[in-house]
C-alpha cells in the first residue's frame, strides 16, 4: 500500500513540477520535484524500489521536461545507486547530509543536462547555465526537508516495534 502511495506522490509531483507557481519561483527556477522524489525513494525503500521508482521519476521528467531525451531516466537511477552506495560507508540519517547529498545530485544532474544541450548545439548561456546548475540545485536541496517529511509521512510505515524491550533481554540472558 505505501508503494502506491509513494507512486501518487512521484505523480502529484509530476504534475506539480509542470505547473510549478510563478511567484515561487527563485530567478526563475524551480525544485525539481522528481529528483526529490528518487532520492527519497533511496532512504525509504530498499534498493530495488528506489531503482524503480527513481526509473519512474526520471521517465516523467523526460516526459515533460524540455532537456535531453533519455538522460533524466539514465541519471536518476544513478544518483540513488550512488547515494546507497554512499550511505553505507557514511552516516546519511540527518537532514543536513542527505540535504547535502541531495544538492550534489542535483548540481551534478543540472551540469550533465546543460553540458549535453551546449554540445547538442543548443547555445546556453554561461550565467544561464551557472544559475540553473547553482540556484536550481540550491533551492532543490532546500525543498527537499518537507516535501521528504511530507513524502514519508503518507507513504513511511515505521518497523513493528518489538516484542521485548532491552531490559527484558538482559533479564533473559542473566537467566
Amino acid at each position: 500500500m505505501r508503494k502506491i502511495i509513494f507512486f501518487i506522490c512521484i505523480i502529484t509531483s509530476c504534475i506539480l513540477q509542470a505547473a510549478f507557481p510563478a511567484p515561487l519561483k527563485i530567478f526563475g527556477t524551480k525544485p525539481d520535484l522528481l529528483l526529490i522524489c528518487a532520492i527519497s525513494a533511496c532512504f525509504i525503500f530498499g534498493q530495488g524500489w528506489a531503482l524503480f521508482f527513481s526509473l519512474t521519476s526520471g521517465l516523467l521528467k523526460d516526459i515533460l521536461g524540455p532537456g535531453p531525451v533519455y538522460s533524466n531516466i539514465l541519471l536518476f537511477p544513478l544518483w540513488g545507486l550512488l547515494i546507497i552506495g554512499f550511505s553505507r560507508k557514511v552516516c546519511l540519517d540527518y537532514d543536513p547530509a542527505r540535504m547535502g547529498a541531495v544538492f550534489v545530485a542535483a548540481v551534478l544532474q543540472n551540469i550533465f543536462c546543460g553540458s549535453s544541450l551546449i554540445f547538442q548545439g543548443k547555445g546556453i548561456p554561461p550565467g544561464i547555465f551557472l544559475r540553473i546548475a547553482l540556484v536550481s540545485s540550491l533551492y532543490t536541496a532546500l525543498a527537499w526537508p518537507p516535501v521528504f517529511k511530507f513524502i514519508q509521512s503518507v507513504s513511511y510505515r515505521p518497523p513493528a516495534q518489538r516484542e521485548t524491550s532491552i531490559q527484558d533481554e538482559v533479564s533473559i540472558q542473566d537467566d
